[in-house]
């Protein structure tokens, strides 16, 4: 069975102007994702956006995405047939938006998974049969906003515990079990330290294969116990006009040979979103081979260890003396200040929390000095998909 995992897509407020998706290059990125995705079985695309014109959006840190609905056209030229929904915008509009977005994707005929009316419901595994072969595919996600509850529609969080029992019940039924996880620290290059031991984890439960997004930047990957993990695919269709770092731009889909009692092979299939025409472009020649050369170096620093925890803390302490600076002396006791809500999302969000636990377990033990410097610039230049020490 052959699977395509593919990363954000979000066709947001920019999309408003309807003129834009009459644009050629627009129907023709269509249609060239669509010629990769009828190639396979099972092919997953993350919506990172609400579709609804009627919900609220909620309080929270960062933006409320919403994409208007005549949108899902470009979603259904591209002849994705599962949605995953698990993500920390699902729920930017509350319980009445993730309910809008699961019905209208599925009025294209695609499968959802990853989120639903309630906490049970959005934690269901979906099932693929092809040749007498079953497939597990599980979504979940790190806890930001609009996760799911006992009484409350949302998205899947993920648990060590539970979806790791999850992972062992859908493998008693199904020959394969695929993770598509979504969570990380957005921008930084390589997965946190916790991410790496949570998907290993997923591994020795069972899973066969296990697939991270969120970053909005490509992340490395690994071969662990013979199962491949992606910790990052990057932007998959994020069209914007720039102020971003350059590796929101690039990204990276999967593609999965799944066969019975034989271990996942996979094929990284890179691609540019390109700026101001909203395309993507797959790469070839020599633009794949830096693409490539790219992923290599930071897969291989995630592998060496003194350098990965310099580059680790180093980032830690980037994001939190600005976090400091920007939120945490304005938190008050009003619930919907950002201030507030920034130290909620700090606290609750797994990521967020190991990287201000990390600063602050350095900070109090004196290692926060000039020694990193020279490892923010190494993160600086691979945010712009630079290779330190290279061409």
């Amino acid at each position: 069975m052959r699977v395509l995992i593919a990363g954000d897509f979000c066709l947001g407020r920019t999309w408003e102007q309807k003129e834009i998706y009459e644009r050629e290059c627009v129907k023709e990125t269509a249609d060239r994702i669509a010629a990769l995705t009828t190639k396979h079985d099972v092919s997953v695309v993350n919506v990172e956006t609400v579709y609804s014109d009627t919900a609220e959006p909620i309080a929270k840190t960062g933006p409320n995405l919403r994409s208007p609905l005549w949108t899902l056209d470009i979603l259904k030229r591209m002849q994705f047939n599962v949605a995953a929904c698990a993500n920390n915008h699902v729920g930017d509009f509350g319980e009445q938006g993730v309910l809008d977005t699961l019905e209208n994707l599925r009025a294209l005929g695609m499968t959802t998974v990853g989120a639903g009316r309630d906490a049970k419901d959005a934690a269901q595994t979906a099932f693929f049969e092809k040749d007498g072969m079953t497939l597990a595919l599980i979504n979940c996600c790190e806890h930001e906003y609009g996760y799911a509850g006992k009484n409350k529609a949302g998205c899947a969080g993920v648990d060590w515990y539970e979806t790791g029992q999850q992972i062992k019940a859908a493998r008693e039924k199904a020959d394969a079990v695929i993770v598509y996880l979504h969570g990380g620290n957005e921008y930084f290059s390589m997965p946190r330290p916790g991410m790496k031991k949570l998907c290993c984890h997923f591994v020795d439960c069972g899973a066969a294969a296990v697939v991270v997004c969120h970053a909005h930047c490509p992340q490395g990957m690994e071969i662990y116990e013979g199962a491949p993990i992606a910790y990052g695919t990057g932007n998959f269709y994020f069209p914007t006009s720039g102020g971003k770092n350059e590796t929101w731009f690039y990204g990276y889909m999967v593609s999965l040979n799944v066969e019975k009692g034989a271990p996942v092979e996979f094929e990284i299939i890179p691609y540019l979103q390109n700026k101001p025409e909203a395309e993507i472009n797959m790469l070839e020649g020599g633009e794949k081979e830096r693409f490539m050369e790219y992923l290599e170096c930071i897969s291989g620093l995630m592998q060496e260890e003194e350098t990965y925890e310099k580059l680790t803390l180093a980032w830690c302490s980037m994001m939190a003396e600005n976090w400091g600076k920007r939120y945490l002396k304005n938190a008050t006791e009003n619930p919907t200040d950002i201030g507030t809500l920034c130290v909620r999302n700090l606290y609750v969000c797994e990521s967020h929390n190991e990287l201000i636990k990390t600063y602050y377990e350095a900070f109090c033990d004196g290692k926060i000095d000039e020694g990193l410097e020279k490892y923010r610039e190494m993160i600086k230049l691979l945010q712009n998909g630079i290779i330190p020490g290279g061409k």
